[in-house]
């Protein structure tokens, strides 16, 4: 496949252990991630790349329950995961989401994904200069980009990040920030701790009762107009931060 979503899941998070296997109203936040992805142009070209793990099992039980394809790789070497299930799937063009995103918004997603299509760089993000919410996050970037990388790097968090190697380095890589014109940082819906867990798990269950696409402008209203979730999101800022 010529363009494809890697989404890297494993069940060992270091802060929160089985986040992405945690589930509300019955299903798991990697299948509300899937979901998501599925409302974007390459809802056909989702790759799950999780470990060589035993306990990663249950992650390839649920990529293959929805539908998306597998690949194992390196628990700790996220980069050279990525490089690999790319080689595998022979593909050029990788958008790189994380599953502890259930909230992404595949509007944003698709923006980003045609903007990099229409233009000629090694890899654009939405992350790099921030002004998205934590949890809203696309990276895509070319295959010739994350092979220099996978083969020059020796840094820890350059393997454990996969673009680090890539944004750090400008004058060797054409790269590009796409941002917003008013900063939305002020809110955080990604799933690290417990206590985004709250919020999350409130805001999927509202938006599932409603039986119909939401987006980020569609998360804002609901958590600006609920005190309750604007205090959790405030806490989650205070404690947590923009990571």
């Amino acid at each position: 496949m010529e363009n494809a979503i890697i989404l890297q899941a494993r069940f060992g998070s270091k802060r929160l252990p089985g986040k992405v296997l945690k589930k509300i109203s019955g299903k798991t936040i990697l299948e509300y991630t899937i979901e998501r992805l599925k409302k974007t142009y390459l809802s056909k070209n989702i790759i799950v790349a999780t470990t060589e793990r035993d306990e990663d099992q249950k992650i390839i039980k649920v990529a293959k329950k929805t539908n998306c394809h597998t690949f194992r790789g390196s628990t700790n070497n996220v980069l050279n995961r990525y490089y690999k299930a790319a080689v595998y799937y022979k593909v050029k063009n990788i958008v790189r989401i994380c599953s502890d995103s259930p909230l992404i918004d595949p509007k944003i997603i698709n923006k980003v994904y045609f903007f990099y299509l229409k233009n000629n760089y090694d890899y654009v993000s939405n992350k790099i200069f921030p002004s998205y919410p934590i949890g809203m996050g696309v990276e895509i970037l070319n295959f010739q980009s994350l092979k220099k990388a996978n083969k020059l790097t020796n840094d820890g968090y350059e393997k454990e990040h996969v673009t680090a190697y890539i944004y750090k380095r400008p004058k060797k890589f054409k790269i590009k920030n796409i941002g917003l014109k008013k900063k939305l940082l002020n809110y955080r819906v990604v799933l690290d701790y417990a206590e985004d867990f709250k919020l999350i798990s409130n805001i999927l269950k509202y938006f599932s009762k409603q039986k119909k696409d939401f987006f980020l402008k569609d998360i804002i209203k609901y958590i600006d107009r609920n005190p309750i979730l604007k205090k959790i999101n405030n806490q989650n800022l205070t404690k947590y931060g923009y990571l």
